[in-house]
């Protein structure tokens, strides 16, 4: 919703651009955080703390290389996001998206749904 070339006059604003990215960059970095610190539920759990259920040793230094690579993957792919280029604009807010199949309902019980809403209508409301 802040570029430009994508949404043309319904992009955001500066304020609301700097402010969108800057959310954005929160949740990385409280995924980030969560990831590595006693608490957190992982890593941090397991490695840090007084609590620690992994002592120093190979399995450790196993584990904290995983994390490190865990947050240097999560970094490197919100840079690749951010990078991606715009290769098209939106569409019209007034164009069909016309469907090649349904969602996840099969046709027998979406036909079914239908009927049963249909019978549920009351003479007045046809």
């Amino acid at each position: 919703c802040t570029s430009k070339k994508f949404m043309g006059d319904y992009a955001t604003g500066p304020f609301e651009t700097v402010f969108a990215w800057l959310l954005a960059f929160a949740v990385y970095l409280v995924n980030a955080i969560t990831i590595s610190v006693p608490g957190g539920g992982m890593f941090g759990d397991m490695l840090f703390g007084s609590s620690a259920s992994m002592k120093m040793g190979g399995a450790w230094a196993v584990n904290f290389t995983i994390m490190i690579a865990l947050q240097a993957f999560l970094l490197a792919w919100n840079v690749y996001i951010v990078c991606l280029p715009v290769r098209a604009s939106m569409q019209p807010l007034q164009t069909e998206r016309v469907l090649d199949m349904e969602f996840s309902v099969s046709l027998p019980r979406a036909r079914q749904a239908r009927d049963i809403d249909s019978a549920c209508k009351a003479p007045q409301d046809e």
